[in-house]
């Protein structure tokens, strides 16, 4: 990937101080997208003809498909006018939205969150992927804020009650903080 990095800092005058930070971001993006389900890979013959490319959607990348086309288009050489094209036929050939929203991006404009199933593990699993790409701080919290506002919007007129996290003792009750051991 270094090779990849230098070549790109020589085509856009990055100077060559920054490489090295430049080179580490990127292969840390890169092993966080590795870790991540591909939902779609799609064959692409290219306007100059080359037609081995591959267009990949990691969960995550569902939210934007526009801007991970163009992403995909600058890193292949491809015209950026067919990443409009790349991104609708993803769309298309992806499971239709059932439910989006808006979701604050703390520096950065405002992105949507498109839920595409009603499961709730594949939903965590959307939710825990778009938080990961758009490096929304909180944590645990944060993904069970978005999960629950899917989760509603999902099951209308429902009454979520959240999971209780705590570690379940016999008689199913939840332990207690400061509870001492019944043995």
């Amino acid at each position: 990937m270094t090779d990849v990095v230098r070549g790109f800092a020589e085509a856009f005058r990055v100077p060559l101080p920054l490489v090295p930070a430049l080179t580490a971001k990127v292969n840390a993006s890169l092993a966080k997208r590795l870790r991540r389900t591909t939902l779609l890979t799609l064959a692409v013959v290219t306007p100059d003809g080359r037609s081995e490319l591959a267009f990949d959607v990691v969960d995550g990348e569902q939210h934007d498909l526009l801007e991970s086309a163009k992403e995909w288009a600058l890193a292949e050489s491809v015209h950026p006018g067919a990443a409009v094209q790349v991104a609708d036929a993803a769309f298309r050939a992806l499971p239709p939205v059932i439910v989006a929203f808006p979701v604050d991006v703390p520096g950065r404009a405002r992105k949507t969150l498109a839920i595409r199933d009603v499961d709730e593990a594949l939903v965590r699993r959307t939710c825990e992927a778009f938080c990961e790409l758009n490096d929304l701080g909180g944590g645990e919290a944060t993904v069970d804020a978005l999960v629950r506002g899917a989760m509603s919007r999902l099951n209308p007129g429902a009454v979520l009650v959240d999971a209780d996290r705590r570690p379940v003792r016999e008689g199913g009750r939840a332990a207690e903080a400061g509870d001492a051991e019944a043995d």
